[in-house]
């Protein structure tokens, strides 16, 4: 394993610095240049591997890739030296380099950085540090949410979790229903045991507070948001930037009246206070849940921070809006490879391992396909 952690600091201009740890143990620190410009590549990247419409589904990946392999010689070609030998980096990502996924990033011809390395991510280095707990018992799933009136069902390819916000509503996602049902019924075979599932209108922001401490498992199949154009609404009042992300649960639509803190919203910040420790994996299958306020020097504040500092060990989260099918296509093969009872595949690898599933699938098509694989990362240990 070797770790690289990169932060961003300065003014005039601001540059990006690398300390890249391998098993010497010897840091060695790395400038990347001109945080500004690594940022534009970045953006300018991933705003077509996150493209979608209704008729292509996608940028072509020659389009993407031509952007990406700019990242790559910025970004990758003066790391790459160092980490000869190390199949398992870990990540400490700061400003724009926290959005995008490093797995996607064009290598040696056709290859990209997947298929040669496992890539998992840290809010903070210091996360390695942490102290192992007690694993909790069990599985934890929320799907099929009734938000209540006042927004039609997303459908087809636009179906997102997270593109349903408008002027303040929520659409349903009806594939999430069947989402958690798969998934409880693979746990009920592996486990032999029975997992807790809230649906419908039972999945009020209360019974999850209540409810979700003590499992090993968490699993959300519902909309996650960033808060910009219509979903600011949620943030009036507080410039927190833990304030800004969340998760949508039962009745935010409608929420009760004089509900004070549960209005269906489970923000960043609110997750934060939770006690999730032996909590081995969460996963959030619900769209720009691994985004946030970012602020140079201190990483990305929101859902992967709060769910580390509440104490879980490991969250699988989005970088951009993803489908309602490919979402739970991505899903099923994660557990699959998860929870079998022969070779068994830690999260991390089980998480990869159905990407390149995925990317081996679109290759036989014709078009890799980025960003229909690469848009879900791990960030924890």
């Amino acid at each position: 394993s070797a770790v690289v952690d990169i932060v961003s600091y300065g003014a005039d201009p601001p540059t990006y610095d690398a300390i890249v740890v391998t098993r010497t143990c010897e840091p060695v620190r790395v400038s990347l240049g001109n945080a500004k410009e690594l940022d534009a590549l970045v953006e300018n990247w991933t705003e077509v591997l996150a493209y979608r419409d209704e008729h292509s589904g996608g940028s072509p990946q020659s389009r993407v890739d031509e952007r990406g392999r700019r990242v790559t010689d910025a970004l990758w070609r003066p790391l790459a030296p160092l980490l000869d030998g190390a199949d398992h980096l870990i990540v400490v990502p700061d400003g724009a380099l926290a959005s995008m996924p490093w797995g996607a990033l064009p290598i040696d011809g056709d290859k990209y950085l997947i298929e040669e390395r496992l890539i998992t991510y840290l809010a903070a280095s210091t996360d390695l540090l942490r102290a192992p707990t007690e694993p909790g018992s069990g599985l934890f799933a929320v799907g099929g949410l009734d938000f209540g009136e006042a927004a039609a069902p997303d459908s087809g390819l636009l179906a997102m979790r997270g593109a349903g916000c408008n002027d303040g509503l929520w659409a349903a996602l009806p594939g999430t229903a069947a989402e958690v049902g798969d998934i409880s019924d693979r746990y009920r075979r592996y486990a032999k045991s029975e997992p807790l599932r809230l649906t419908g209108q039972d999945a009020t922001e209360a019974a999850v507070n209540q409810q979700m401490g003590g499992h090993r498992y968490v699993h959300f199949a519902t909309h996650g948001f960033f808060a910009t154009g219509a979903c600011t609404s949620y943030t009036e009042g507080s410039d927190h930037p833990m304030v800004m992300s969340g998760l949508v649960l039962s009745s935010a639509n409608e929420p009760p009246e004089g509900a004070q803190f549960w209005d269906g919203i489970l923000t960043a910040e609110e997750v934060g206070t939770l006690d999730l420790r032996g909590t081995e994996l969460v996963v959030l299958s619900g769209c720009e849940t691994g985004l946030g306020s970012q602020h140079p020097g201190e990483g990305v504040q929101g859902l992967r921070r709060a769910f580390a500092l509440a104490g879980a060990q490991s969250t699988i989260m989005s970088l951009w809006s993803v489908t309602d099918e490919g979402t739970a296509q991505l899903m099923d093969a994660l557990y699959q490879k998860m929870w079998r009872r022969r070779r068994a595949l830690a999260p991390a690898q089980a998480l990869r391992a159905a990407q390149l599933d995925i990317l081996a699938l679109s290759r036989s098509q014709g078009d890799a396909r980025p960003g229909d694989w690469s848009g879900f990362i791990l960030s924890g240990t």
